[in-house]
C-alpha cells in the first residue's frame, strides 16, 4: 500500500517505480546463465494469458514482493525528513537490496532502475494537512523573529546610535 515506517518513527507514503528484465549475464555465484535461473526458479506463465485473466506475472509478483520488503529495510534506516529529500540515496538502497533478494532467490531477475513516483514522498493522507499547518506555524513564527529582531536593532540604532549592538 506504499507505506513505510521511518527510522524515526513516522509513517510515510510512497509510490516506487522499478525496471526488470531477464539478465543476460552468467551467475557464477549460481553456476548458471541468468536465462536459466528464470526458466527453472521463476516459470512465469504466458503473458497473453495472464492479462486475459487479469493475473500478474509471476516475475511482477516477485519483483513486489522484493522491492516492497526492500523499501521497508531502507526506510527503517532514514528520518522521514530525510526519505523526503533525499530520494537518490532511498531509491539507490532499493534497488540494490532488491537485487541481493533477487539474486539470492535465484530469479535470474535484474533490476534496472527504481524510481520514486510522481508523487514523491508523502504524509498520510490523514496527516498531511496537519503536517502544511506545522510548517506553515514555523515559517510564520520564524518571519515574526527575523521581524523582531529587525525593529529591535532599528530601535536601539536610533536610542543609542551606530555603537548600540544587539
Amino acid at each position: 500500500d506504499g507505506s513505510l515506517l521511518t527510522g524515526d518513527g513516522n509513517l510515510m507514503h510512497v509510490r516506487l517505480i522499478a525496471t526488470y528484465q531477464v539478465g543476460r549475464d552468467y551467475d557464477a555465484k549460481a553456476g548458471q546463465h541468468a536465462a536459466v535461473l528464470y526458466a527453472t526458479n521463476v516459470q512465469d506463465q504466458d503473458p497473453i494469458q495472464a492479462e486475459k485473466e487479469g493475473d500478474p506475472l509471476r516475475s511482477e509478483q516477485i519483483m513486489r514482493a522484493a522491492v516492497c520488503r526492500a523499501a521497508i529495510h531502507a526506510a527503517a534506516h532514514l528520518t522521514a525528513d530525510r526519505l523526503r529529500t533525499d530520494t537518490t540515496a532511498f531509491t539507490r538502497e532499493v534497488r540494490l537490496r532488491t537485487q541481493a533478494q533477487l539474486d539470492a532467490m535465484g530469479t535470474g531477475l535484474k533490476v534496472q532502475s527504481v524510481a520514486v513516483g510522481t508523487d514523491g514522498v508523502v504524509w498520510p493522507l490523514q496527516v498531511n494537512p496537519i503536517y502544511v499547518q506545522a510548517n506553515k506555524a514555523r515559517h510564520d513564527a520564524q518571519a515574526e523573529i527575523t521581524g523582531a529582531l529587525a525593529q529591535a536593532q532599528s530601535l536601539l540604532s536610533r536610542t543609542a546610535g551606530e555603537s548600540s549592538a544587539l
